[in-house]
């Protein structure tokens, strides 16, 4: 099965966490994790690096928000960020970026209205002729959702960003990765 995140939509992610990052207090950090990963993203605690909350980013920049009723999410990724926040005292928080407005909703995952008791429906993609691109999926009720902020662009001139908010960790940043939440060093 081809994988269809590419380079361009981890930029575009970035680039909305870095909208996300600036509303986070002071002592916490934004920590990217690699592909594959139940989670795009973690928020940890500076201090003691104990996971605040697992942040998954959907971009959807060629489409209003307003256009939609629900959002979609794969079941997978739904049940892994979820199971994720269910394993400690952290809430899962699910943004979608679209081209005139980032918004967010936080899960609880003690709160039964946010297991996905409503079902899993078959959706997905059919634009791609991929018959695997189509898989069990979740919709969140979009008035359920809060804006968080106005997109910046999303496009491919835009992913050179050089000035990232003091509270993002890339994924590449491996030593910073091994220092802080590997070896505790300060």
């Amino acid at each position: 099965m081809p994988l269809y995140e590419t380079d361009a939509h981890r930029a575009a992610e970035r680039i909305v966490a870095n909208v996300y990052a600036g509303l986070l207090p002071d002592g916490l950090l934004m920590v990217e994790r690699p592909p594959k990963s139940g989670c795009d993203w973690i928020v940890v605690r500076d201090k003691d690096k104990q996971i605040d909350k697992y942040v998954e980013i959907k971009c959807r920049p060629s489409n209003k928000q307003a256009a939609y009723k629900s959002y979609m999410l794969d079941l997978n990724k739904a049940r892994a960020c979820l199971n994720l926040a269910h394993t400690s005292p952290a809430v899962w928080i699910l943004i979608y970026a679209w081209s005139d407005k980032i918004v967010g909703r936080k899960f609880d995952p003690i709160d039964r209205k946010d297991r996905f008791w409503w079902g899993a429906f078959l959706g997905g993609r059919t634009d791609r002729g991929d018959d695997m691109d189509v898989d069990p999926v979740v919709y969140f009720d979009a008035c359920t959702f809060v804006k968080i902020g106005d997109t910046p662009d999303l496009t491919i001139e835009a992913h050179n960003v050089t000035q990232w908010d003091s509270k993002i960790r890339l994924c590449g940043s491996v030593s910073w990765r091994y220092e802080k939440l590997v070896d505790n060093k300060e």
